[in-house]
């Protein structure tokens, strides 16, 4: 008798490591599928999957999303939270009841995230946080961002969201839908932008030198397709500053199209003080267009710099 049982039990568990074994690779198969549909055609390994019925826990590890020259992404960890019994009585879409989620880079299209971590929950009753050393866009550098978390069905929710940038500071909110499409939406407010600083940064100044602060709104919207939308209103803060201008090639296309003699123009644009100034940002085709339009004692300059296929 001792010895059917001591079979029986032995069959029993065989059975249930068979299950898991099969629920792990379907697990495993079902994430890449999720993968694949914001990022088509790319190649995705999964170096590690656990399973805790029992706590209704799901553990990643080492995932990497790869598509040669348009995007990489590695995952450290990823665990996700179910309630048991929505998993078993409920019909339709089950939702995480929270996420962890530990990344190391992601390279996409020239935007490198590095060293990011999120924790959320369902609901805006429990907060989680986050939190991303660097962002970068070829000479776009944003730091130290940090932010609060939840969870809302499929949509994952950052609020008091807050980043360092050209020595001032920006504050906002973002949401990213968990769906096969992955659109973000960021809206957010800069204050005591660094014009200086940031003409350093681009690598302007053998073009232009510029002084003040500029602060004001703006939206972005993005998908795995690449950005789709950005569109600002900025202000630059009292008391002006000072613009020169000695590109001669930027110079002579202002002149060109508004026939004013380019001789004039240099002059215009050498040491201009301005005290107010405001520019206005928005897409045209695949690119960025910077409306800048500055006025001072004397007079107003309005001129327009574009960032070329910044959209996708």
């Amino acid at each position: 008798m001792k010895k059917r049982l001591a079979v029986i039990f032995i069959i029993i568990l065989c059975f249930l490591f068979l299950c898991l074994y099969i629920e792990r690779v379907l697990v495993v198969n079902q994430v890449k599928s999720v993968l694949n549909k914001p990022f088509p055609g790319s190649r995705i390994s999964i170096g590690q999957c656990r399973l805790q019925p029992f706590s209704g826990k799901i553990k990643l590890k080492n995932i990497s999303v790869e598509r040669s020259s348009f995007y990489s992404l590695r995952i450290k960890e990823l665990i996700a939270g179910f309630s048991l019994r929505r998993l078993f009585f409920k019909r339709g879409v089950i939702y995480p009841e929270y996420i962890k989620l530990n990344i190391e880079k992601f390279d996409f299209q020239g935007f490198m995230v590095r060293s990011l971590a999120i924790e959320a929950f369902q609901g805006k009753d429990r907060q989680g946080e986050f939190s991303a050393a660097s962002f970068n866009k070829d000479k776009i550098k944003i730091n130290n961002f940090k932010a609060k978390t939840y969870l809302d069905k499929e949509k994952l929710y950052f609020k008091d969201l807050a980043a360092d940038f050209l020595g001032g500071v920006i504050e906002g909110k973002a949401v990213v839908s968990l769906s096969s499409d992955f659109e973000i939406f960021f809206e957010a407010e800069m204050r005591d932008l660094d014009l200086e600083k940031a003409t350093q940064e681009f690598d302007f100044e053998e073009k232009a030198s510029l002084e003040g602060k500029i602060g004001g709104k703006f939206i972005a919207k993005s998908s795995a397709q690449g950005v789709k939308n950005i569109d600002g209103k900025l202000l630059i803060q009292d008391p002006g500053g000072v613009l020169t201008i000695q590109d001669k090639s930027f110079l002579e296309n202002i002149s060109r199209s508004s026939r004013i003699p380019l001789d004039i123009l240099v002059e215009s644009f050498k040491n201009y003080r301005y005290n107010i100034g405001k520019i206005n940002l928005y897409p045209e085709n695949r690119d960025i267009v910077f409306d800048v339009a500055l006025d001072g004692e004397a007079g107003k300059r309005d001129f327009k710099v574009v960032v070329h296929d910044l959209l996708r």
